[in-house]
């Protein structure tokens, strides 16, 4: 039977837990989601009864169970918002990270240098909003050329 020693791995691995504080802001949250999922319950019910009499007969109910249904799907859009503004509040779930890539790198066949990274110009006054980008293949090296050549 091997002894465990007393080493300098000995010890929990796990990260101390975070406190959450209860922000009253989350109970509102909470409060919002339950109105909403009790709203859309209602909602659903009442498009399914108004389906029911349209179909059989009363026109009007028609404009009813379009209301209804646009109704249940508000209701239920609302409760995810507020439900993913709790889980972020609650510290359940974070921000996205920031994209690493601009807009204009999205463009097919250019490349974007931001202002002053190529060292070709100057601090112009013209320039200043740093929205200019080079276009050339991504393959192909700067200046147009290779740095090598072939020798035969």
């Amino acid at each position: 039977m091997v002894s465990q020693g007393g080493g300098k791995r000995k010890g929990s691995r796990k990260a101390p837990k975070k406190r959450v504080q209860l922000d009253p802001s989350m109970l509102l949250y909470a409060g919002g989601i339950t109105f909403c999922v009790i709203a859309w319950g209602y909602l659903v019910s009442a498009a399914i009864d108004f389906g029911s009499t349209a179909r059989s007969g009363t026109s009007e109910a028609w404009l009813y169970l379009a209301v209804a249904c646009v109704g249940a799907a508000a209701c239920l859009f609302a409760g995810l918002m507020l439900g993913a503004r709790l889980l972020r509040g609650l510290g359940i779930t974070s921000a996205p990270p920031e994209p690493a890539r601009t807009p204009l790198d999205q463009v097919a066949g250019s490349t974007y240098t931001p202002h002053g990274a190529h060292g070709s110009h100057s601090s112009h006054g013209s320039h200043a909003s740093n929205t200019h980008g080079h276009s050339r293949a991504p393959e192909q090296p700067p200046h147009g050329g290779g740095h090598r050549r072939a020798h035969r």
